[in-house]
């Protein structure tokens, strides 16, 4: 992927129009809620450029973090806002609850000197604690830096996490138990840092609890101040530290909110990491920002962990759902097999969603037909189109759906340019979702072009994407 610049050369324009996105109606479909079709300006040049424009409107009234939690502690302050697994039941947390810890946790983390430019290290699976003190450092005004637990458990590789300490230079670490990362915090990046442990702190550590001992203290997040710092998969070489706005963040939330007619908030289970940009933003800050239930499912599609996502999903029917393809074929496996599980999948479920990779057309079709054997109807099933530098949202399925192999169509307020570069073409994206640059990469930051845009070089320091095609 590249992201574009208004200064580079495009040609002369030989076809430009308005055009209205797919208005498709599939016979035997449970309604999806999705937004009406967006009008698209769609503009052909003569160097073989093609340049799509979504025109469509999305809110701003959340422009931070923390603005979305405010206003659901005071409109719905007893909705289940975050739930996780504990013993045979589930521990939750409402929007009420976790805007009074998220303040006391900020009073704490002020007081510490965690606060404004200062990152915290995350060492931690997904969890209402990782989740409550990621927003009460983004509330002080600090930055979280979630990395894969992977970089700290036991046999990890040290050079891992080096490097990205070398990068984020955090001022403190969050680990869930400090036994488990125990290997990870002797590492000598790590080396005299302050440690916060949700459990099984050693002496000198401190004991998360602890921190809601204090007074409550009042938001001074800005807009354009970085939330959060992530890594890049480095795939292009060692991982890079994408710089994460609250404004980038939110307003990619909010364009992908766009994409739907839904008044009611949604119901999710979902294991996508929130040490990735899809885990912490398209669906942590997602269910925030739609004052929607996330039930944090510690499964994974193995055939070890796999049990845990069906022993959640058994218990909570969810509203939408998205996987990676392995998890759909072993879901599709299970919910052939099981009839008391179907039951309980489709009980509620509008849409469904595939990430990561391609899906194949033939798993698709194998979950409609037992959708359809349990329920009597289809379901929709999307996909789309994103990087960590992208907020991660770019493009997506925002219409019923059955077809797999497409990335969709720009997201609200996203221009996409397909470029003809080396007999491919390459991908460009200007929007509000776009990262403000690498950390610690001067030569890769971007310059702000317009209040609501951030354009970049032709490239992201290198880095191509595959050849797309347009659907025919």
């Amino acid at each position: 992927m590249a992201v574009d610049t208004a200064a580079e050369e495009s040609g002369e324009i030989v076809e430009e129009g308005i055009r209205i996105g797919p208005d498709v109606r599939i016979e035997g479909m449970r309604e999806p809620r999705y937004a009406p079709p967006h009008r698209f300006l769609t503009q052909r040049f003569s160097t073989g450029e093609i340049r799509l424009t979504n025109l469509g409107s999305y809110p701003d009234r959340f422009e931070t973090m923390n603005a979305a939690l405010d206003h659901w502690a005071a409109a719905t302050p007893d909705h289940i806002w975050l739930a996780e697994r504990s013993g045979g039941g589930w521990r939750t947390v409402s929007f009420a609850e976790a805007h009074e810890r998220v303040g006391r946790l900020a009073g704490a983390l002020g007081q510490m000197g965690i606060e404004r430019v200062s990152p915290l290290l995350i060492l931690s699976a997904n969890a209402i604690d990782h989740a409550l003190i990621s927003y009460a450092l983004m509330r002080a005004g600090g930055i979280t830096a979630p990395v894969s637990p992977q970089y700290g458990l036991a046999g990890a590789n040290p050079a891992r996490l080096a490097a990205a300490c070398a990068t984020i230079r955090p001022r403190a670490v969050y680990v869930e138990d400090a036994a488990l990362f125990a290997e990870g915090l002797a590492f000598n990046c790590l080396a005299g840092l302050p440690v916060i442990a949700s459990r099984n702190a050693r002496p000198g550590d401190i004991a998360f609890d602890t921190l809601y001992e204090g007074s409550a203290a009042p938001s001074i997040e800005r807009p354009d101040d970085a939330a959060r710092y992530l890594l890049t998969s480095g795939s292009t070489g060692m991982p890079k530290a994408v710089i994460c706005t609250h404004r980038m963040i939110a307003l990619n939330t909010a364009q992908l909110a766009s994409c739907f007619a839904d008044p009611d908030p949604p119901v999710w289970i979902n294991a996508a990491p929130w040490s990735h940009s899809m885990g912490a933003h398209s669906v942590l800050h997602q269910a925030l920002h739609r004052g929607g239930a996330l039930y944090i499912d510690r499964g994974q599609p193995t055939a070890a962990r796999f049990g845990e996502t069906l022993r959640n999903l058994r218990e909570i029917s969810p509203t939408s759902h998205s996987m990676v393809p392995a998890g759909w074929m072993m879901l599709a496996d299970e919910l052939d097999r099981d009839a008391a599980l179907a039951r309980r999948f489709f009980e509620r479920i509008r849409i469904v969603q595939n990430g990561g990779a391609a899906l194949g057309q033939d798993i698709v079709d194998r979950f409609e037909a037992i959708a359809v054997r349990t329920v009597g109807e289809l379901i929709s099933f999307g996909s789309g189109y994103g990087a960590t530098e992208t907020g991660p949202s770019v493009c997506n399925v925002h219409w019923p759906n059955l077809r797999m192999g497409m990335l969709g169509l720009p997201i609200p307020g996203t221009e996409v340019r397909l470029a003809p570069v080396d007999g491919k073409l390459e991908l460009r994206v200007k929007g509000p979702q776009v990262m403000a640059g690498y950390l610690a990469r001067p030569s890769c930051r971007l310059r702000r072009s317009t209040p609501r845009a951030i354009t970049a070089s032709a490239t992201l320091c290198g880095r191509r994407t595959p050849a797309v095609r347009p659907a025919a």
